[in-house]
């Protein structure tokens, strides 16, 4: 009898090493929801946090598994881990294609300036964008307390104004990461329909590229943002693309791993918001772009 009771008493302890290490909750008080605040543009709204699903699967017979076996799945993991994504199909323009583009956008197209300022890859595009910038935002006041207008030359311009300035025969514009959470699908569109009409107005003969919002990792989802919302806004974006006379960039076709998440070695903060891109990230989504706007 003792011995079973000792045989018991080991199997819940090593239930609890297993419940500790897959993240479990050890009390009623640490069950609840984490609440987050996430800043878009100087815009504070709280959110639940969905907790990342782990598992921990033991399987004993895995140490006699065959060496080739073994091989095998290391080399496919490796590969994996190369290319987490899949390659887009296209013909790449030139560089000098960019000569008279202006690319504007949040702060996804803030890294993406840095990444071409130390690659070219974009040739001599403009970039006019602003970290918290969204279709709604990028029309408010530019005198407004809680602006994010992005800089040109020195001064706080109009997002509408990015071609005029620049003298840009091409805009490619991403938006939209910033305006999801707050505003809906919906009512995201409906921003960026005014927002077009605006810059049309100005600039009536300029050729719009519309950028998806890319994903995000699994980790950072939470009920507010997450990437079957991404998905659905993106799925969206095309139909009005088509409708507002604007051609398409899918992006997030170029970085969605197999379940539709930003895989997580292209993260650059999956600490914090889980969404921007690293320079290999960056180099996907500007190939993605170079074989899209021909």
């Amino acid at each position: 009898m003792r011995k079973v009771k000792v045989y018991i008493a080991l199997l819940l302890s090593l239930a609890l090493v297993s419940l500790t290490a897959c993240g479990a909750k050890t009390s009623a008080e640490e069950t609840e929801e984490n609440v987050v605040e996430v800043d878009f543009g100087n815009l504070t709204y709280g959110g639940t946090v969905s907790e990342p699903v782990q598992s921990v699967i033991e399987n004993n017979s895995s140490s006699e598994a065959p060496a080739e076996e073994k091989e095998e799945a290391a080399s496919s993991a490796a590969e994996k881990k190369v290319n987490p994504t899949k390659t887009v199909q296209g013909i790449p323009v030139s560089e000098s294609w960019f000569d008279d583009c202006v690319f504007m956008g949040d702060s996804l197209t803030v890294g993406l300036s840095y990444y071409n300022d130390l690659t070219g890859d974009l040739g001599n595009a403009e970039f006019i964008c602003s970290a918290g910038l969204g279709w709604g935002n990028s029309q408010w006041d530019l005198y407004d307390e809680n602006e994010v207008h992005p800089m040109y030359n020195g001064q706080k311009v109009l997002l509408e104004d990015a071609v005029v300035l620049t003298g840009a025969n091409k805009a490619i514009i991403g938006l939209g990461m910033n305006d999801l959470g707050i505003y809906g699908v919906d009512a995201t569109l409906e921003n960026a329909d005014e927002f077009i009409r605006k810059l049309r107005a100005k600039t009536p003969d300029v050729q719009i590229y519309l950028q998806t919002i890319t994903p995000m990792i699994a980790s950072a989802e939470y009920d507010r943002l997450n990437n079957p919302l991404i998905k659905e806004y993106d799925d969206a974006l095309e139909i009005f693309a088509t409708q507002h006379n604007c051609k398409f960039i899918n992006s997030w076709a170029a970085l969605a791993d197999e379940n539709g998440q930003l895989p997580f070695e292209l993260c650059q903060d999956p600490d914090d918001l889980g969404l921007h891109l690293t320079n290999e990230g960056c180099e996907i989504w500007a190939d993605c772009i170079l074989k899209s706007v021909y």
